[in-house]
C-alpha cells in the first residue's frame, strides 16, 4: 500500500473539519487524523453516511424499502412510489443527526457546496437561509431547516476565509424578476458593509468601491432567485403531504 504524503494527510484532516499545519511531521499528521476518526463527532458523521447507504441499498426493491420504513416508524401509503417513500425515510434519518461541516447542501444554487462553505464564503446566503426558516419554520423544506440549524449553531465560529463576493453567479434577468422578492434594507446594508470594509485575511476577495453598485445588483438578483427556489421546495413538500393524506 503506497505511503500517504503530507499533502494527502492534510487534506483528509481538513475534510474532517480541522486544520493542520504543513510544519507538522507525517507522524504527527497521522496521529491527529487517527484522533479525529475516533472522535464522537466523526462517529456521528459516519453513522449518518451508513444509514443513507443502507437506504440506497433498500431502495432497489419497494418491499425492502417499505420494511426499512416500518422499522423506522415512517408512515407511507400503499400507493406511494419508491421515490416518495425514499424521501420520507431520508428526511427522518437526516433530521435525527446533527449537521456536519462537510454535509452537502443539496438544494438551490449552492447545492454542491458543503455546510462549511456557506459559513465561510457565502454568509449572505446563510443569513437568508436562517431568516427564511424563521419566517416559515413549519413550511420550509427540511433541507433548508437542517442547514439553518447548523448555521445558527456555528455562525460565530472563526472561519479561515472572508465572505466570497465575486464567485456569485449572475442569474438571468427573467428568473430574477419572476419571484418579486425584494431584499430588506438590512440585507443590502450587510452586503455593502462586507464589500467596503477592509479585511486582514489575505484570502478575502477584494472588490473595488467602484464595483459596489454592480455587485449589490447581483446579490439582489440572487436573493430573488433564492426566494423562488425555496417557494418551489415548499410546494413540493405540500404536494407530497397532500398525496399522503389522500
Amino acid at each position: 500500500m503506497p505511503t500517504e504524503t503530507k499533502q494527502e494527510l492534510i487534506r483528509k484532516i481538513e475534510e474532517l473539519g480541522e486544520a493542520a499545519s504543513s510544519s507538522m511531521t507525517v507522524m504527527q499528521l497521522k496521529a491527529l487524523l487517527s484522533e479525529l476518526k475516533t472522535s464522537a463527532k466523526e462517529s456521528d458523521r459516519f453513522a449518518l453516511q451508513n444509514k443513507l447507504q443502507a437506504l440506497n441499498k433498500a431502495a432497489k426493491k419497494k418491499a425492502t424499502l417499505q420494511a426499512l420504513a416500518d422499522d423506522m416508524n415512517v408512515s407511507y401509503t400503499a400507493s406511494n412510489t419508491i421515490p416518495q417513500i425514499y424521501a420520507k425515510v431520508e428526511e427522518k434519518v437526516s433530521m435525527e443527526h446533527p449537521g456536519n461541516p462537510w454535509d452537502k447542501v443539496n438544494f438551490g444554487k449552492h447545492a454542491e457546496c458543503n455546510y462549511k462553505d456557506i459559513l465561510e464564503t457565502h454568509r449572505s446566503y446563510g443569513q437568508w437561509v436562517i431568516q427564511t426558516t424563521k419566517e416559515n419554520p413549519t413550511g420550509a423544506h427540511w433541507r433548508l431547516r437542517r442547514l439553518a440549524q447548523w448555521l445558527e449553531e456555528n455562525w460565530d465560529t472563526p472561519v479561515r476565509k472572508g465572505p466570497e463576493i465575486r464567485s456569485l453567479t449572475r442569474p438571468s434577468s427573467s428568473r430574477g424578476k419572476s419571484s418579486g422578492y425584494q431584499p430588506t434594507a438590512q440585507d443590502l446594508a450587510d452586503l455593502r458593509r462586507e464589500m467596503m470594509e477592509p479585511h486582514s485575511d489575505s484570502s478575502f476577495v477584494k472588490v473595488n468601491p467602484s464595483d459596489s453598485e454592480q455587485e449589490l445588483e447581483r446579490m439582489k438578483a440572487e436573493l430573488e432567485q433564492l426566494k423562488s427556489e425555496n417557494a418551489q421546495l415548499t410546494r413540493q413538500a405540500e404536494r407530497s403531504k397532500s398525496r399522503k393524506e389522500m
